[in-house]
């Protein structure tokens, strides 16, 4: 009688289940039909918020490859392995003889394995944010189901169970190290710490630094971008003295005092000095990738990538600083350049 009554209580709970599971379907599909319309219409900003969530996702996969990795090598059996969040999309399994392809399959579909398929599938799902892993006897949301299964986790030995959750953490740590040293190997473009404009009446105004101006510390800190100019000021404490070191054309040291201050009107901004970053006389030589931007260029301005500026009106220029300078002397709305131009590239380029 018991064995019946369990029997009917998982008989009414399929219908229950298979109808969640629907729910989550047609949910996930309607979050991804309004985001891809919203990014239709917004593709530019669709862009940063993709490249962002492809970032985040990025770490998250990390995290869970490092579960993955060490559940493996610790005797957990991993029933699937997924690259990305919701129903699944593709599902590989590798079998006894040849491989299994599911597409689209159904939430909740029961999967056969026999002996001598693997026991992990490999999965991507709808949504990219991240990814998870499912491991036999494990759970992240509530009580997971207990098994008799000596290679569940739960009957595993508590440090191979320790080591499998550790593992996400150590392995995002030591992929940060990595990526580091891929970049710095690589190299990394940074904005020098050149004053390339200073907003008149602004705080750096008033404090004296030109275009032009190198600075060599920022409050202290010696290694310095463009970008410890712009992060100092919304670091700093309101009406808190940011310090700087100028050096000057002699090779001498000068400090600064500048308190950063917010636009005038528009008290929800970030605290500012007035410095923007110096310019290149360079046409960006990568615009050339894209035909179409090129053309568009040149329609407009009559330059193309790798043009490099020598002067404007017949009038020598040097540095970028230089040729804001002779600009705003100009009081017409055209100006004749004279540029070094290598166009088209060479094929090696």
């Amino acid at each position: 009688m018991t064995e019946q009554n369990e029997q009917a209580q998982q008989d009414s709970s399929q219908p229950q289940e298979a109808q969640n599971n629907n729910k989550q379907l047609i949910l996930s599909l309607v979050i991804a039909a309004v985001a891809v319309a919203w990014g239709i219409k917004n593709p530019s900003t669709a862009l940063r918020i993709l490249a962002v969530m492809l970032g985040f996702g990025g770490i998250i996969m990390i995290h869970e490859f490092g579960h993955f990795i060490v559940a493996k090598l610790g005797g957990i059996k991993v029933e699937a392995f997924s690259i990305g969040m919701g129903p699944v999309v593709l599902g590989i399994r590798k079998l006894k003889k040849g491989w299994k392809i599911r597409l689209l399959p159904k939430i909740g579909e029961e999967q056969v394995v026999e002996e001598g398929d693997n026991e992990t599938e490999y999965q991507i799902a709808l949504l990219p944010i991240g990814g998870f892993v499912r491991m036999l006897g494990q759970s992240d949301t509530g009580a997971a189901d207990e098994s008799s299964d000596p290679r569940a986790y739960a009957n595993r030995p508590i440090g191979v169970r320790i080591a499998t959750v550790a593992a996400g953490v150590v392995f995002n740590a030591v992929g940060a190290i990595i990526i580091f040293m891929v970049l710095f190997m690589n190299g990394i473009d940074l904005k020098p710490a050149v004053v390339g404009r200073v907003v008149p009446n602004s705080p750096a105004y008033d404090a004296g630094l030109k275009e032009g101006d190198k600075i060599v510390a920022v409050n202290g800190e010696r290694f310095v971008d463009f970008e410890s100019i712009i992060l100092a000021p919304a670091l700093s404490e309101p009406g808190e003295p940011i310090s700087f070191v100028k050096q000057l054309p002699d090779g001498t040291e000068e400090d600064i005092k500048i308190i950063a201050e917010k636009r005038t009107g528009d008290p929800s901004s970030l605290r500012k000095t007035g410095i923007s970053p110096a310019m290149t006389l360079t046409i960006e030589p990568r615009i050339q990738r894209d035909p179409q931007l090129v053309e568009d260029i040149y329609k407009l301005t009559g330059l193309y990538p790798g043009d490099e500026v020598k002067a404007i009106n017949g009038q020598a220029v040097q540095t970028p600083w230089g040729f804001v300078q002779r600009q705003a002397q100009i009081f017409q709305s055209q100006a004749e350049l004279t540029v070094s131009r290598q166009w088209p590239p060479s094929e090696d380029t």
